[in-house]
């Protein structure tokens, strides 16, 4: 999707296994899509509804 950027998230050295979704919605707005576990299907889980607005 347009607009959307993704982040690895690991914790304490270990190697990133949930997938943060997120888009720049302003200056100081960070909206958060969606947060998966690395092994499932982007495709099957659009971070944002596609009604305009979020």
């Amino acid at each position: 999707m347009p607009g959307v950027r993704t982040l690895h998230v690991a914790r304490l050295g270990r190697p990133g296994r949930q997938l943060l979704l997120y888009r720049v919605g302003g200056p100081q707005i960070i909206e958060i899509g969606r947060i998966l576990h690395d092994r499932m299907d982007l495709r099957r889980h659009p971070p944002f509804s596609e009604e305009k607005g979020g």
